[in-house]
């Protein structure tokens, strides 16, 4: 079994269309929060900021408002008005979560991350 284990670390490889991060980091239930947009990338920032302002840092709109961060309730961004940008930059944007950074260089796709970030019911990985 070891050696099953370490050939998926190795690999990276997904299980039931879920990635396997290089370690664990505990994430909310949003896709942008954290990361700063710069040049169609989304980079990594291990704070609270929210891309979708900027013009400058800006942390979180729900977390100023006392609200636990999760896009399904985001009123300030997930709305009927951003969703063709907001589809745009899941299919356009690259992003770069630290934990989940090849050590090729390559990076993750959008909709990959989303997937992950969204799902409710992650399994419980080998890898513990």
């Amino acid at each position: 079994m070891d050696i099953v284990i370490d050939f998926l670390k190795r690999l990276r490889v997904k299980r039931k269309n879920e990635l396997i991060p290089n370690y664990d980091k505990l994430r909310l239930r949003c896709p942008f929060y954290g990361f700063h947009f710069f040049e169609n990338n989304f980079y990594d920032q291990n704070g609270n900021q929210c891309p979708f302002i900027t013009k400058r840092y800006a942390p979180c709109q729900m977390e100023i408002n006392d609200e636990i961060p999760d896009w399904d309730k985001c009123r300030f961004f997930n709305t009927e008005e951003n969703r063709v940008i907001v589809g745009e930059i899941f299919t356009k944007t690259r992003i770069l979560p630290k934990e989940f950074q090849p050590e090729d260089g390559s990076d993750w796709v959008m909709i990959d991350w989303v997937s992950y970030i969204m799902n409710q019911s992650r399994i419980d990985y080998l890898l513990n």
